[in-house]
């Protein structure tokens, strides 16, 4: 069978290395979206404990994008995703700014085609617009609408544990992209990576509102952050294959810290939404005593969304606080351990690198996505031995 997964933009590299660790095969990938081919056991697996898809389809095919609604059509095999007597409505999702006020017509002349095409081969289907059988999901990318049936109500990029929010947090899906990013630059797959972080002691030191810490975690235990809400985001028919997947619960060595208590403390509200809290260490601790709160070498991966500048100050300002950051960095981390730092200012890269040469780090790596209208930024250093 063949899956369409659909994602935020710069993302796809990420979700292909997700979805092989479920025995997923990727056979094209655009902007904003990947299709893959296997079976339909794994599929569901994937849909329900991934942490970077938006949305997740059974696939019919991609059809060429035209503005003249008259020249639409559609495949036969659009029948296909549907029982006979299912209800659906349709919705098309065009990602550029310029093009949104073609989606509701779109949307509307492709759910005329699909009962056009019902009443040729004689299948009872009807609209419905609230809840149905079945949702018809399009998304623009490239010359085309790629078009499938959604297993997901909701999109499967939210998250019910993000209650405590301040303008710091950083996005789950981000989050874990920034994990995916230090197992590819590092050459490990889904399932080689999970073994060696389970031997690692693992940092944030400016945690926010802890999304870094929490998005890994239900990643080592094998815990889906949809587990509580399966019900009210998979349609019924995908919900009945869903099987009861097992957790374990490890003791996995992660710390997250940050110099508010105040944010410290919602990034232990939020761990506590999702029953994790008693397997994270929290410490309130500014960056100049990290040499205090670790022993030497202790530390195996940091990973955290760098302390930036506000809009208006002077970056140089900075040049001490990096300088510190890459000292206390070098006290703590093991021989060739890996920092990842996290930032959305495009002007942090140069001085992130010189600090960094400082201490005899190496940038083996940097990568950028888009979530939205924010661009993110990471670096990821190795510590030279």
């Amino acid at each position: 069978m063949e899956f369409l997964v659909v994602c935020s933009k710069g993302l796809e590299e990420a979700l292909i290395w997700e979805a092989k660790g479920f025995n997923l095969k990727n056979i094209e990938k655009n902007e904003y979206l990947v299709v893959f081919k296997g079976k339909l056991e794994d599929f569901v697996k994937f849909s329900y404990f991934t942490q970077i898809a938006k949305n997740c389809l059974i696939y019919d095919n991609k059809y060429l994008q035209t503005e003249n609604l008259d020249e639409l059509k559609l495949k036969e095999s659009i029948l296909d995703l549907f029982e006979e007597n299912d209800t659906f409505k349709v919705k098309i999702e065009i990602p550029m700014k310029e093009k949104k006020e073609l989606t509701q017509d779109l949307s509307v002349k492709y759910g005329e085609i699909i009962l056009n095409l019902s009443n040729k081969k004689d299948k009872k289907i009807s609209v419905k617009m609230d809840n149905p059988d079945k949702f018809i999901y399009g998304i623009h990318s490239g010359k085309y609408i790629y078009i499938g049936s959604l297993v997901n109500k909701k999109p499967l990029d939210s998250r019910d544990y993000r209650l405590f929010l301040t303008n710091t947090s950083l996005k789950s899906n981000v989050a874990f992209w920034s994990w995916s990013n230090i197992a590819m630059t590092l050459g490990k797959d889904y399932n080689k990576f999970k073994s060696f972080l389970k031997k690692k002691e693992i940092l944030d030191f400016n945690c926010s509102t802890g999304e870094i810490g929490i998005e890994v975690i239900l990643y080592l235990n094998s815990i889906s952050h949809n587990k509580y809400r399966s019900r009210e985001i998979f349609y019924n028919w995908f919900r009945k294959i869903i099987d009861e997947y097992k957790e374990e619960i490890l003791e996995n060595k992660i710390t997250l810290s940050d110099q508010s208590l105040r944010e410290l403390n919602f990034a232990k509200k939020n761990s506590k939404v999702i029953e994790i809290n008693d397997i994270i260490n929290f410490t309130r601790n500014d960056i100049e005593y990290l040499d205090v709160k670790f022993e030497e070498e202790q530390v195996g991966i940091v990973n955290s969304k760098v302390f930036q500048p506000a809009p208006f100050d002077d970056i140089k300002k900075y040049n001490e606080k990096y300088r510190e950051l890459f000292y206390q960095l070098d006290y703590i981390l093991e021989k060739s351990g890996i920092v990842s730092l996290i930032f959305t200012k495009k002007d942090l890269l140069e001085l992130l690198i010189e600090k960094s040469k400082e201490f005899n780090f190496k940038l083996l790596k940097s990568y950028e996505s888009f979530l939205g209208e924010q661009k993110y930024y990471q670096y990821i250093f190795k510590k030279s031995v």
